[in-house]
């Protein structure tokens, strides 16, 4: 007990030593483990790093054949994917692609695959390449001219026998649509296979273009409720990324001053100017001129002309006609797979049918692009028609005299502007054939259309071929001039009062092909 009592006695510095040597005792038991065991996962994780080290150094050298098949699925995949892509888009343009039977049928007779300057028959392929040039007019006329019902200065109608409703020539009578250098090849009496594809080609386009403008324009009975009631000009053109690079640069230091309203700026300089028309004042800032086309794409050439078919015979632009300065650049970008072809559209309409006009425009056939829209007020007073053809006839020039009154009412009107719209047709090539692909290189993915970025390796240059069949030269063979504006969402197939049944389709050719009706006698 009294051992008992010492210890109870001194208890507090009992208690005190141990507090002082049990924390310490404690901590070296525990971390004396805690460092063996970090010790040995330390050397096992430098053992792991050093195998890494020793595997990566001629890591270059090791093949990973699972990871290189998987890589090869995958491309062929996509490559498969692009190549279906591209036979559905080819397909949904094939119904507009058509010739006129009297060039079908020589063609026919060639057995030459479409873009192609290697015919079975070379014999039959000149002829109708001069019949195409003797026929040039007449295809022109019908199948772009006349889709808009132009409006004709003497009668008042269209050339297909109703009211007329746009008015496609200027103070001179010339129109500014785009049309082939006739002359030149009436000189040469031959043209070359490619001018031959290209031409066709641009008729299409225009046709495509020309439907837009009518079926804005539907419902209308004549010039005087037309919602577009003047085409100043339509022209397919090409362009240059470097020249279009080269322009952006000289202007980027007036970029900062980006006053509203100026050509392609999202400004209310061409509302304000409306605004002022109404109030009877200037309110609005004055119109800016339209943006120059060059602007838009790049240059296509130094002597780009557009054709016109009206009494004064060809209008050229920046001097010199189509046949004396062809374009350099056809298009504004262009792949194996697809090119695209710019087009600007010059017209005076309804301000409010604006966003009509774009609608229908993106419906064509064919994949469209819209890079530009600018609209600024219409000065009537400017723009006032006066013609200049004579008629000794009396009751001529009475009629004459009474359409341009007409015409000058129709066009006094506060609610019509001058309207641009640029953009770009997507023309898609030909799918090759499953023995055609074997034979060449294998596919490779083809990037979409951009904007902007041409693509390397010219489908005029390099020989690969567009659109339609083989040796009977796919597209159908019926006239588009037949088409009447189709629903949205549906290409406008050409109509016919006297179709026959399809033919079939030759050896190696994915398009279908259809017979022509007459149009006009070889």
């Amino acid at each position: 007990m009294d051992q008992l009592k010492v210890v109870l006695e001194h208890r507090f510095w009992i208690l005190s030593v141990l507090a002082v040597l049990i924390p310490p005792i404690g901590w070296y038991v525990s971390t004396g483990d805690m460092a063996a065991q970090t010790d040995i996962r330390t050397a096992k994780i430098k053992q792991k790093v050093k195998s890494i080290q020793d595997l990566t150094k001629d890591v270059a050298k090791v093949p990973n054949n699972d990871w290189i098949a998987g890589v090869t699925q995958v491309n062929t995949h996509l490559a498969t994917r692009v190549d279906e892509m591209q036979k559905q888009l080819f397909d949904h343009q094939r119904p507009v692609m058509v010739w006129w039977p009297i060039v079908d049928k020589p063609l026919k007779e060639a057995q030459v695959k479409y873009r192609d300057d290697k015919p079975a028959n070379p014999q039959a392929f000149a002829n109708a390449r001069r019949l195409f040039i003797s026929r040039y007019g007449d295809m022109w006329r019908d199948d772009v001219y006349n889709i808009v019902d132009p409006f004709d200065m003497v009668t008042g109608l269209s050339p297909r026998g109703g009211p007329g409703k746009v008015l496609c020539t200027d103070q001179n009578g010339a129109v500014q649509i785009t049309r082939a250098p006739v002359d030149s090849w009436v000189q040469r009496q031959m043209i070359t296979a490619q001018e031959f594809w290209d031409a066709q080609e641009d008729l299409w386009m225009l046709h495509a273009l020309m439907q837009a403008v009518a079926r804005v324009n539907e419902g209308s009975i004549n010039i005087d409720d037309a919602r577009i009631k003047r085409l100043i000009s339509a022209q397919l053109r090409g362009g240059s990324a470097g020249d279009l690079l080269d322009r952006q640069k000289k202007k980027q230091p007036n970029a900062a001053a980006g006053t509203a309203g100026a050509p392609g700026g999202p400004g209310m300089g061409s509302m304000g100017g409306f605004l002022g028309r109404r109030a009877g004042g200037d309110m609005g800032p004055k119109p800016l001129p339209m943006i120059d086309p060059d602007d838009i794409f790049g240059s296509d050439s130094e002597g780009t002309a557009v054709s016109g078919a009206g009494p004064t015979g060809i209008g050229a632009k920046k001097g010199g006609s189509v046949a004396d300065a062809p374009p350099a650049n056809s298009y504004v970008e262009q792949d194996t797979k697809w090119r695209a072809r710019g087009f600007v559209l010059r017209l005076v309409m309804d301000h409010q049918e604006i966003p009509k006009l774009l609608t229908v425009l993106t419906d064509s056939p064919f994949p469209v692009q819209i890079w530009h829209v600018e609209h600024q007020p219409y000065d009537f007073q400017k723009n006032r028609q006066q013609s200049t053809i004579a008629s000794d006839n009396e009751a001529d020039q009475k009629q004459l005299k009474a359409n341009e009154e007409r015409l000058n009412l129709a066009m006094n009107q506060v609610n019509l502007a001058e309207v641009l719209v640029a953009g770009t047709f997507i023309f898609y090539n030909e799918p090759k054939t499953p023995t055609e692909q074997a034979a060449g290189a294998a596919p490779a993915a083809a990037k979409a259309p951009q904007p902007g970025k041409p693509a390397s390796g010219s489908p005029s240059s390099t020989g690969a071929k567009p659109a339609t069949s083989g040796p009977g030269v796919g597209p159908a063979t019926k006239s588009p001039s037949s088409t009447k504006a189709g629903s949205p969402g549906t290409p406008s197939a050409p109509q016919s009062p006297k179709s026959t049944p399809p033919t079939a389709p030759a050896t190696g050719s994915s398009s279908p092909k259809a017979v022509q009706p007459g149009k006009s006698k070889s």
